[in-house]
């Protein structure tokens, strides 16, 4: 577990002052959390998981852990022990990055959050930016590349993306030349350990591209931002053991949403997202070549809820007890997808 400075949590350093214990009620922490969050640039579910390391570090001393920070201690424990995993720093319309980390290895899936952000994220696990072995893109929209261009200034890791890409990418900023490595669509490569195999995804952009990673017969898939799912890409993701699906939006919000008519063609078009509905008929599929795990990812926020989502695919995998369903958050995970065992912690979150 992370040390926690014992003056992290003062708080005339978060310009907000901690209640008297007989008040420090539920509303009160989510108070300081928030007051936190805003000083550090911590996002406020990771901020959660120091505020219990917090907690557990001053009532260690005392002599009075309660149970649930003992479990919440152990799990913290066991999730920075842990050699294979996934973590979602940020899932949806507003920003998409993931961490997936097998042995030695670790890679960044996409960048859509500010370096500031992820570096706050890695934090959580020992590591910096500097740290990761590779960065795999899956498209140019922003919610996947809005910290690429800090990302590439201070760091040398290398960034793998399509051929359609970097084109795009080299258009919108000249100082991502000499920086990218380019790859046709299909094309495989490795990153230390991992074999990482692309595949086209039907998306309107330049070369949109998934992944599937592998590493020693375990095999991790990838896909997002798809209007529909081809037989090529369901053909590379049957039979992964965990698989992040996009389950961007449910059909009827969509119609009566906020969104031009336009938009909402695009959104539902064969070159727009995948829809509840489409998800959950593809889960079961994935379920029945053997996937475990699944991790519902890109929900939008304002056409969608993780309930929904959830609960359309549990439904679809019904008689399916093998396999485990759960929706990245909007924010950072609590904690880690651990994939080499079978309990899969996950939460479901705005």
């Amino acid at each position: 577990m992370n040390h926690i400075p014992e003056c992290m949590f003062h708080s005339r350093s978060l310009a907000c002052k901690k209640p008297p214990p007989v008040f420090w009620n539920l509303q009160s922490k989510f108070y300081f959390m928030r007051a936190a969050a805003r000083q550090t640039g911590i996002c406020p579910a990771q901020f959660n998981g120091l505020y219990v390391q917090s907690e557990i570090l001053m009532k260690r001393r005392r002599g009075n852990l309660s149970p649930f920070l003992q479990q919440k201690q152990q799990n913290t424990e066991r999730s920075s022990m842990a050699e294979h995993f996934y973590y979602s720093i940020a899932s949806g319309s507003t920003g998409n990055c993931g961490l997936y980390v097998s042995g030695g290895t670790a890679i960044l899936i996409d960048v859509g959050v500010s370096l500031r952000r992820l570096t706050a994220a890695l934090k959580t696990f020992g590591m910096t930016p500097g740290e990761l072995d590779a960065l795999v893109i899956t498209h140019e929209h922003i919610d996947h590349v809005k910290g690429l261009a800090m990302f590439v200034k201070k760091t040398e890791v290398p960034v793998f993306a399509s051929c359609g890409t970097v084109s795009a990418l080299y258009a919108k900023e000249a100082a991502f030349e000499g920086r990218l490595t380019a790859f046709e669509s299909g094309e495989a490569f490795s990153v230390g350990d991992i074999s990482v195999r692309s595949f086209a995804t039907p998306h309107d952009a330049a070369d949109s591209v998934g992944y599937i990673l592998e590493s020693d017969g375990y095999r991790f898939g990838f896909a997002t931002d798809l209007g529909f799912v081809p037989q090529s890409a369901a053909a590379l993701l049957r039979g992964c053991e965990t698989v992040v699906l996009e389950s961007n939006h449910d059909p009827y919000m969509l119609q009566a949403g906020p969104y031009p008519y336009a938009l909402k063609q695009r959104v539902a078009g064969p070159n727009g997202h995948l829809s509840n509905p489409d998800c959950a008929v593809f889960a079961a599929a994935l379920a029945d070549s053997g996937t475990k795990r699944l991790i519902l990812a890109h929900l939008s926020e304002k056409n969608n809820m993780p309930a929904l989502a959830l609960q359309q695919t549990k439904n679809a995998l019904h008689g399916r007890e093998h396999c485990t369903v759960c929706v990245a958050p909007r924010d950072c995970m609590e904690a880690p997808v651990v994939l080499t065992e079978e309990e899969t912690v996950c939460l479901v979150s705005g």
